[in-house]
């Protein structure tokens, strides 16, 4: 399995930690390609900034601190989430949790591979079906993105305050 990385755009085998959450937890096959955004970069920050992260962090924040979330939860991201939604829109958290110096650290991954949507007059199932026809014509390849992100949780009366 081969990631590019942000930082350098170069060419890297993933660390074992990567391989072991796309391979053996969330079954990416092992040939697949994929970009790994580090926790710095601006793309996993402004993911962290999302409504659905945070009101994920809300929702489950005693379960985050004490370290008894599940080691998968998974996230969708609504329409009006415009870049959060056509970027990822369902993905996987993987071993999310709040450390003992207060950050939420999780990898959030998705894995590109369209299937087929039957729902009318939406035009994001319009867009989706387009793309599935042309992976099923070997014109798109499918491919991974990890997103590392470790940020401030503050405490959840400050949550409180992002989700509303």
């Amino acid at each position: 399995m081969q990631a590019y990385f942000k930082e350098g755009v170069q060419l890297c085998r993933l660390e074992s930690l990567l391989k072991d959450i796309l391979e053996n937890r969330i079954k990416i096959p092992k040939r697949t390609r994929g970009v790994y955004y580090d926790f710095k970069s601006r793309e996993s920050k402004a993911l962290f900034d999302t409504f659905e992260i945070k009101k994920y962090i809300f929702n489950n924040y005693f379960e985050l601190k004490r370290g008894t979330s599940p080691i998968i939860s998974y996230i969708e991201f609504p329409k009006w989430q415009t870049d959060a939604f056509l970027a990822l829109q369902h993905c996987t958290l993987y071993r999310p949790h709040i450390t003992k110096d207060g950050y939420f650290d999780t990898y959030v991954v998705d894995y590109y591979d369209f299937s087929k949507r039957s729902k009318k007059n939406d035009p994001y199932v319009w867009l989706n079906n387009y793309a599935y026809d042309i992976q099923e014509r070997g014109g798109l390849e499918n491919y991974f993105l990890v997103y590392h992100i470790h940020e401030k949780a503050g405490i959840r009366g400050e949550i409180r305050e992002w989700v509303k």
